[in-house]
This record gives C-alpha cells, sequence and structure tokens, in this order.
C-alpha cells in the first residue's frame, strides 16, 4: 500500500476512536457580577466610540489593503477582542492598545460601551 494511503487511513482511524470516546468534564468558570445587557451610554460617548471605531478601521484597512486584490476583515471583531484584552493590560501596553484603538474614553465608560 503506499504510504500517503496509510496515513490518511491512520488519521480516519483516530478520529473515529476519538469521536467514540467520552466527552471530558469540565468546570465551568463563571463570573459573578450581573452582566448589564443594555448598558446606559450617553449620545456624545456613543459617538466617541464609534469615532474611534472607525478611525481603527480605516487605518487598518490602509495597512491590510494590497493593491488589486479582495480583502475581507472585521475590524468590530479585532476592536472586540483588542477591548478584552486592554482590560487585563496596565502600563505601556495598555497604552499602545488605546493608542492603536483610538480609545478615548475613560475605562469605565469604555467597557460598558464595548458591552
Amino acid at each position: 500500500m503506499n504510504k500517503s494511503l496509510i496515513s490518511v487511513l491512520m488519521i480516519a482511524l483516530s478520529l473515529c476512536l476519538v469521536a467514540c470516546s467520552s466527552p471530558v468534564a469540565a468546570n465551568v468558570v463563571k463570573s459573578d457580577k450581573t452582566r448589564i445587557t443594555s448598558p446606559q451610554i450617553t449620545p456624545v460617548d456613543l459617538e466617541r466610540l464609534i469615532s474611534g471605531n472607525s478611525t481603527f478601521a480605516l487605518d487598518l484597512y490602509q495597512q491590510l489593503k494590497i493593491e488589486n486584490d479582495n480583502l475581507f476583515y472585521s475590524p468590530y471583531s479585532i476592536s472586540l477582542m483588542l477591548a478584552m484584552a486592554y482590560a487585563g493590560a496596565n502600563g505601556e501596553t495598555k497604552s499602545q492598545i488605546a493608542g492603536a484603538l483610538d480609545f478615548t474614553l475613560p475605562d469605565e465608560v469604555l467597557h460598558s460601551a464595548m458591552n
């Protein structure tokens, strides 16, 4: 038999065995804080957030674009993910993230606005 065919069969067999095994129980970690699903954000703060997100999206596009190629990305998803990292950052890292994402709101307002 061909070595690549044997490799494919071994991988398929391994996947079948893994799929048949019982799931491993995992502990669920939950926050004790109540989630605010509709945060109260002033129109001025919302406009600052939107402006910052738009600036980030357009700046990122300028960095990523390649002439004559299609480009698809989600600047909001990137901004949201980095906002979560920003929440746990401090010092120079926090300043760099805020600068790159054009975060101009105070932390407590920013986190509520990003929800």
